[in-house]
């Protein structure tokens, strides 16, 4: 789930809450919510070739509903998610952006660890961040990924 609203979180169940792509990334749809003062929020509710998908975002769909006011009934709350802040997004400055590994949305990079190297620069972080949206580009300044940190 992708929101600037931490405590809407809690009636859908995600592993992960994303906080920081207004800012870093203007112009999505959430973002635009939030700019006229209504709730912005995106959910990911699963891959199209996954049968299980309809019936997560119709109980996501109700679950709004009901915290909204909109239909009867108390909405079912989530536990164990994990917040993360995005608060920096990498574009390269090289046309030679090379990651040094496949990363997996949401894997933790330990402090130090070269991500990638940007012509002759090594791409790494002075702390732990977590690394999402990985993608090899063609032109300089693409977005490379984005990082963040546990909340």
């Amino acid at each position: 789930m992708i929101s600037e609203y931490k405590e809407l979180s809690k009636y859908f169940e995600v592993k992960y809450v994303i906080s920081g792509l207004d800012i870093l990334h203007p112009g999505g749809s959430d973002g635009f919510m939030n700019t006229v003062w209504k709730i912005g929020l995106c959910l990911e509710s699963g891959s199209i070739y996954d049968p299980a998908w309809p019936e997560i975002a119709k109980k996501w769909i109700l679950n709004f509903l009901k915290w909204t006011g909109n239909i009867t009934g108390a909405p079912e709350e989530a536990s164990n998610q994990e917040f993360i802040n995005l608060d920096y997004i990498y574009k390269n400055k090289t046309t030679n952006f090379k990651f040094t590994k496949k990363f997996l949305d949401f894997e933790k990079v330990p402090a130090g660890f070269v991500i990638a190297y940007d012509g002759e620069e090594e791409v790494k972080f002075d702390e732990e961040r977590i690394i999402l949206f990985t993608h090899e580009i063609k032109d300089i300044g693409e977005e490379c990924f984005c990082v963040g940190k546990n909340i």
